[in-house]
């Protein structure tokens, strides 16, 4: 259906490169036809705001609908390894339920105090600002927008090394990119992270506001559809 649809397309918006490849590898576009990459929906930089990182013990922050696709049993799992060595460290949750066996898995860790399940928010902004670390281990996204929140708000940033994920992270510069449903590589990036001096933390820090600033800015994006259009009309 995709390939009935855009064989005359003049253009062809891709929100991440790996879908971009598989289209033209799979022959849904043409090689011929122009193509555009824009950084996901964006977010507005103006709405999340760059904080300094709490100077306090690290809170990692997971904002996802739960489903095992977003990565939320690597995500407990990860955070039951590295309770066992780091007791003050916590791991934080928002989201809602969609099945009942997700339900049962996430009241359970949250009753063993492994993370602290804050259900579904409306304004997740004061979650992020109160978090030294930004984790969705998805197994693929269209842009990851909650990872572009996170680098907004200034939060470095751990995630999968795939695709609609991998886009937003320079991996060691703004965060760390671990292994698809593998709890064991999460845990030791997350572990990784930990262990960082303060001074690296603030640069990661910096690092992903600055990249909010200059590739995921919504009004950048918003500012490229516009151009195409003139250029088309």
């Amino acid at each position: 259906l995709n390939k009935i649809a855009f064989k005359n397309a003049l253009r062809v918006f891709f929100m991440n490169k790996d879908n971009k490849e598989f289209y033209i590898e799979k022959g849904i576009v043409s090689r011929n036809t122009k193509i555009e990459l824009v950084n996901g929906s964006g977010v507005n930089t103006n709405v999340f705001l760059y904080t300094p990182l709490p100077d306090a013990t690290d809170r990692f922050l997971m904002v996802a609908r739960l489903i095992k696709d977003k990565g939320v049993i690597e995500y407990i799992e990860a955070a039951r390894i590295l309770k066992q060595k780091n007791e003050n460290v916590e791991f934080q949750l928002i989201g809602s339920y969609e099945d009942e066996d997700m339900k049962n898995l996430v009241d359970k860790a949250n009753k063993e105090k492994i993370i602290q399940f804050l259900g579904r928010q409306a304004d997740v902004k004061s979650f992020y600002q109160k978090c030294t670390c930004v984790v969705l281990p998805s197994y693929g996204e269209g842009c990851g927008s909650v990872l572009q929140e996170g680098a907004a708000s200034g939060r470095p940033l751990i995630t999968c090394d795939t695709f609609g994920c991998r886009d937003n992270v320079v991996d060691g510069v703004n965060g760390f990119l671990c292994k698809v449903a593998d709890k064991e590589s999460l845990a030791s990036v997350m572990g990784k992270y930990i262990n960082l001096s303060k001074e690296e933390k603030r640069l990661m820090s910096e690092s992903s506001r600055k990249m909010a600033e200059e590739i995921f800015s919504r009004d950048r994006i918003i500012e490229k559809y516009i151009n195409v259009i003139n250029d088309l009309c």
